[in-house]
């Protein structure tokens, strides 16, 4: 008697194990002397509004969350979260596919055995795409659903997990890059016959769509982490003098062999103008041919030419030039010496 009106939303389990929305809006049904004797309602099915609102709200979790993952196993259990909260699941795939080499590399993989989601082993094979997955690359994504109580186990694809339990359920999207291209596969299972339909299938695309982004950005961060650690390789190990400088002639780097060459030690070398390694009475027109040459685009790229050290010391170096410039940035210059 309490609660004279009710409104709420609410996700049930109906008797065939399919998953909806219902509004409820319901008020106390009184008798002619007020007394409670109970509530009238109207239900109404608000399953695909719910959806869509909940599509909404994981596109921007998802984005969210994706933008700080830096590992592709990061990426696989943010997207599979999401897909879980959006549509429930009880078994999930998340392999990348390479088209090079007809191949497949697991990410990760899960199951619910004995009532506990769990990691599992991947199936093993030869790397080769199963039947299933071909589909999937070749033509796209792909819903399974399967009539019964028992369900038959997929022929055309390779069982993971509890082998004894087929999915009656599964969606099987793509990852695609920005041209399309296949770079992986993500599959969600359930156990429940009819879980999915159509319409979460899109959904479930779309998220792996914008999934396929983030995979391409960490695979950017991996490739640009390899260059500079093989050019940090190439500056630290060459034999040849190399320095960098900005338009006013301080150097911001120097290498080992630099230093051997004029005598002089990186914590000396570095932030100090370039004429810290020339004799006192050339140091002037040094720095003053070399910032007339950079602002004027005109740095000899190749040249020998004899230098008077700081400490007299007279030396033929063979110098190649190149003016570094970066939109945005001041110019810098890399200096070869041999």
């Amino acid at each position: 008697g309490d609660l004279h009106h009710l409104r709420c939303d609410m996700r049930i389990l109906t008797r065939d194990g399919k998953s909806c929305w219902l509004s409820d809006a319901s008020v106390q049904h009184v008798d002619e002397s007020g007394r409670a004797i109970g509530a009238m309602g109207i239900l109404q099915d608000i399953t695909e509004r719910k959806q869509a609102e909940l599509s909404a709200l994981a596109m921007s979790k998802l984005g969210q969350s994706l933008i700080s993952a830096t590992t592709l196993d990061e990426t696989a259990r943010v997207f599979l979260q999401i897909a879980d909260e959006v549509f429930g699941w009880d078994a999930c795939a998340f392999y990348l596919y390479s088209a090079e080499t007809d191949l497949v590399h697991p990410v990760l993989y899960m199951d619910t055995i004995d009532g506990q989601r769990v990691e599992v082993a991947p199936p093993t094979s030869d790397g080769k795409p199963d039947q299933s997955n071909r589909r999937t690359i070749e033509e796209g994504a792909e819903l399974t659903l399967k009539d019964g109580s028992l369900p038959a186990m997929d022929p055309g694809r390779t069982p993971f997990g509890d082998k004894s339990r087929p999915s009656a359920s599964i969606m099987r999207v793509p990852l695609r890059l920005g041209t399309k291209k296949v770079t992986g596969i993500v599959a969600i299972h359930s156990y429940t016959p009819q879980a999915y339909s159509q319409k979460d299938l899109k959904t479930l695309q779309t998220l792996a769509d914008c999934c396929a982004v983030a995979i391409e950005r960490i695979w950017a961060d991996e490739a640009l982490r390899r260059s500079e650690s093989q050019s940090r390789l190439v500056w630290d190990s060459s034999g040849d003098g190399m320095r960098l400088t900005n338009r006013e002639g301080i150097m911001l780097r120097v290498n080992d062999a630099y230093c051997r060459m004029v005598g002089k030690s990186r914590a000396e070398l570095e932030g100090q103008p370039l004429t810290i390694i020339h004799s006192e009475a050339n140091a002037g027109f040094v720095l003053d041919t070399y910032q007339k040459r950079v602002d004027s685009h005109t740095l000899v790229p190749h040249l020998e030419t004899e230098v008077t050290l700081w400490n007299g010391a007279k030396v033929w170096f063979e110098l190649s030039n190149s003016l570094l410039e970066v939109p945005g940035k001041p110019p810098c210059v890399l200096s070869i010496f041999r």
